[in-house]
């Protein structure tokens, strides 16, 4: 139920005393977030040492914090390169950059996490490159083109539908009357799916525009059987519901048809 966030470091000012106080101290504000936990940092990360001739633990920051002094940045960093853990963990392998790691809540509106990450690192810029990184950034940013394609996806499909209809009965009723039922019927399918809890994916985005397509050809079948009818039908009306009855196998026979397919 959860996931995280990775905070990337790097700069030609990274590790100073100032840079890596600032670093520290984005870190404990991000930490500090509702829905963000306790992490894997550089300057908590933690190594055996050695302490008046005994083995003990301790962390790569004095005191599982920033370096005082730009010769204990250096330190700090040649520490951790040195330790094999941490490398291509919290520091990378060319020794220019950090990495911080922090457990995330996996909520619904990730951007509003984003964006307070964002604004607690973007203060270190330019001197320090910071950039957020991970499945969650990764995650927000499939979310909002799939949000943004799908508009685009369904205005074109209703556009060929349309140009289609046009083309083959030449009525304004023949583009009014198809267009309607299939966006009812693309928005309930749409609706149930929010209701059900079925998320927007790279294939169930395509089901809007697929259902627009595949609805229209019910209306193809009754249009054309209905103008058909119409051409040799007399002064009685009930033409119309005996051509709407006529047909309406054909439909079910092409939806049962779809369903299965689907």
């Amino acid at each position: 139920d959860d996931d995280h966030v990775l905070l990337v470091f790097m700069g030609p000012d990274l590790f100073t005393a100032d840079g890596l106080g600032r670093v520290a101290d984005a870190c404990a504000t991000v930490e500090s977030l509702e829905h963000v936990h306790p992490g894997i940092t550089p300057f908590g990360f933690l190594t055996f040492e050695n302490r008046d001739g005994r083995l003990a633990i301790g962390t790569m920051g004095p005191g599982g914090g920033a370096p005082g002094t730009d010769a204990e940045a250096l330190a700090m960093r040649d520490r951790l390169f040195a330790e094999p853990p941490a490398r291509n963990l919290v520091i990378s392998s060319d020794a220019d950059a950090l990495c911080a790691i922090f457990p995330v809540d996996n909520v619904d509106d990730r951007g509003v996490l984003l964006a307070a990450v964002e604004g607690v690192i973007a203060p270190l810029r330019p001197a320090i490159d910071a950039r957020i990184v991970g499945m969650v950034p990764f995650h927000h940013a499939l979310l909002m083109h799939l949000y943004s394609d799908l508009p685009v996806f369904l205005g074109l499909a209703l556009l060929v539908i349309l140009v289609s209809y046009f083309l083959a009965f030449r009525t304004l009723r023949s583009l009014v009357l198809p267009v309607l039922v299939v966006v009812l019927g693309t928005a309930w399918t749409a609706g149930t799916m929010a209701l059900l809890g079925f998320p927007l994916t790279l294939v169930s985005v395509m089901t809007p525009p697929l259902v627009l397509i595949l609805g229209s050809s019910y209306s193809l079948h009754m249009l054309n059987q209905y103008y058909r009818e119409a051409r040799v039908s007399g002064p009685d009306r009930r033409w119309i519901a005996d051509s709407a009855a006529h047909i309406s196998t054909t439909i079910f026979l092409a939806a049962i048809t779809t369903v299965f397919g689907f």
